[in-house]
């Protein structure tokens, strides 16, 4: 129902965990009804993205380099998430 769609989209807008999270639960019908899974099985697909600044200033914050160094520190870095 209408429920398991509001419930998706709550977990779609609170961060990577979250979205983690309803992705695993789409996965299992024997502890979560059907219709639920398949409203969470959408953040398979279409959980939203961040841009790639966010990503840049995440690993440079996590690595304690300085702001904008990214790309001189490693030899190479996708962009393009895998995931």
């Amino acid at each position: 129902g209408v429920w398991y769609k509001w419930i998706s989209n709550c977990l779609a807008s609170s961060g990577a965990a979250f979205i983690k999270y309803g992705q695993w639960s789409s996965t299992r019908p024997d502890m979560f009804p059907m219709a639920l899974c398949d409203a969470l099985s959408e953040l398979h697909n279409s959980a939203p993205a961040h841009s790639w600044n966010y990503t840049q200033e995440q690993v440079e914050s996590s690595l304690d380099i300085p702001q904008g160094s990214l790309l001189e520190v490693f030899e190479s870095f996708d962009r393009k998430p895998l995931a």
